[in-house]
């Protein structure tokens, strides 16, 4: 079910990604942070995890909390069917559905949120 989302949108998270890298570059390598023995290493790497966050966090977020909701519920069936095999695959199938409806509002989100990238 993941890979139905990926693949749609992996050309789009791509440009997100490639304008990441764009920011990086141009603003996580300040003269300032370099030295001749090389560059200030933390200053780096808390201004690529910023940089990282202003362009993912919304999407990591919503996406977490999303296939969290489906894997409780799941969990939840699972529990709640007592060992009844028929129960547990109905917990399966539903899975399924929950995991193909939540990969269209996953897309809708991107699409709502991120649509200079598409």
């Amino acid at each position: 079910m993941q890979e139905a989302l990926t693949d749609e949108l992996s050309g789009p998270l791509k440009k997100v990604h490639a304008a990441y890298l764009l920011d990086v570059s141009k603003n996580c390598y300040q003269d300032k942070w370099m030295r001749e023995d090389g560059p200030n290493e933390p200053q780096v790497q808390l201004c690529r995890q910023e940089t990282y966050d202003k362009y993912f966090s919304k999407w990591q977020n919503e996406l977490v909390a999303t296939r969290d909701s489906a894997k409780f519920q799941f969990a939840d069936c699972v529990r709640g069917a007592k060992g009844n095999l028929f129960t547990v695959v109905g917990c399966g199938e539903t899975y399924v559905e929950t995991m193909a409806n939540d990969n269209k509002d996953l897309s809708a989100f991107f699409r709502r949120e991120y649509s200079k990238y598409m």
